[in-house]
């Protein structure tokens, strides 16, 4: 059907806020039973955080572009999920490739997973070059387009953290 880039847009913000938002990560999302919207279920992968950076970024430009306090709102939320990613690993610098809640989501099988001191959360390792390079992705766009003046000091140290621990481990994330 004919359609309008707003009305596009809107249907896939409307279909990612449904079924693929996890706790500020924007995640992938299966349903129990084929075609069945209602028995939607998402899942933690390994490609939390990047997915995360790139619908971080399309919502940074369509606030830009449009003003709408909705995209301000989405990007704010997976921002503060990216920023999340390296706040749990208790690794300086360090960021995770996503996270769960314990006993609520689902505990993926694979991976190298670590609990949090609280024991409420789960965080996955092993974070890979792909991982950092949405990271490196989204500070800046999010920091000229959405940040106020605290948020640019949060993204600013952060990211501060995330090249000095690559730098100190000989361009390794450790």
């Amino acid at each position: 059907r004919l359609m309008t880039l707003v009305e596009k847009s809107k249907e896939f913000v409307e279909r990612i806020r449904a079924r693929h938002v996890r706790w500020g990560l924007t995640a992938d999302s299966d349903l129990r039973v084929p075609g069945d919207l209602s028995t939607n279920q998402m899942r933690s992968t390994d490609n939390d955080g990047l997915w995360t950076a790139i619908y971080v970024a399309a919502e940074c430009f369509r606030y830009r572009v449009t003003g709408q306090a909705d995209a301000r709102a989405n990007a704010q939320l997976g921002m503060r999920a990216i920023l999340r990613l390296e706040e749990i690993t208790g690794i300086p610098g360090f960021p995770a490739r996503s996270f769960i809640r314990k006993g609520i989501d689902i505990h993926p099988r694979d991976g190298e997973w670590h609990d949090t001191p609280d024991g409420q959360w789960r965080w996955k390792g092993y974070t890979s070059s792909d991982e950092i390079v949405g990271n490196y992705f989204a500070y800046p766009i999010y920091y000229d387009l959405v940040a106020d003046e605290n948020e640019k000091r949060l993204l600013a140290a952060a990211l501060d953290r995330i090249t000095n621990h690559i730098l100190d481990n000989g361009y390794q994330l450790i």
